[in-house]
């Protein structure tokens, strides 16, 4: 009797392995899904950074003549003061 219940402890065992085994192979699979995925996205991002660099280098070129301007806008705005303060001075001697 207890070799007859020990087989059937081994049956069901076994039987217990397989569907461990079995639902192991589906999350795997469900992983390299997942996987594929995030490869398929990091390729596309990789992809579309081309244009980020693009997209940096001309933001850098516009700043340079942004800069430029504010420059000369400086430098302008500089020489308008020192007219003004000289027309004050002058005025306030005469």
């Amino acid at each position: 009797m207890s070799d007859l219940e020990a087989r059937v402890k081994a049956l069901e065992d076994g039987a217990q392995f397989n569907a461990n085994q079995a639902a192991i192979r589906e999350r795997e699979a469900e992983f390299l899904l997942q996987l594929k995925e995030i490869k398929e996205t990091m390729a596309k991002e990789q992809s579309s950074g081309g244009a980020s660099s693009e997209e940096v280098k001309a933001l850098k070129d516009e700043n340079e003549l942004l800069k430029a301007k504010l420059a000369k806008s400086e430098y302008r705005v500089r020489h308008l003061i020192e007219g003004m303060e000289e027309l004050l001075a002058a005025k306030a001697k005469a």
